[in-house]
């Protein structure tokens, strides 16, 4: 199992952190396909992260900046399948409309 320096741990941390906000903006902006190719990233680095024994105090706020990201970005995504259901929804409706008036204009045909 590696060992992680303090300054190790703190650049992993700090870059994952980069990446949380990152995704957390892809999402906010509708960006899915960024969102996803970040996460992929974000995976790789909590794989290393995990592998880091005890991290230091003074990375304490690190960390809870990093769990504030990784919350924000679940609310994003909420609200972006949020936004996606009633896309179908509305999308489903409009079809139904539009077979309901073809129907009728072509009985009165």
């Amino acid at each position: 199992m590696p060992e992680f320096t303090e300054e190790e741990s703190r650049r992993l941390l700090l870059q994952y952190r980069r990446l949380l906000f990152s995704r957390f903006r892809a999402l906010h902006t509708g960006d899915l396909e960024g969102a996803i190719a970040l996460s992929s990233e974000i995976e790789r680095l909590e794989s290393d992260l995990l592998l880091i024994e005890r991290l230091p105090a003074s990375q304490k706020r690190l960390l809870d900046q990093c769990e504030s990201w990784m919350d924000r970005g679940e609310q994003a995504l909420r609200t972006v399948r949020r936004r996606a259901d009633g896309m179908l929804f509305r999308e489903r409706a409009d079809l139904e409309i539009k077979n309901f008036l073809r129907k009728m204009f072509q009985d009165e045909a």
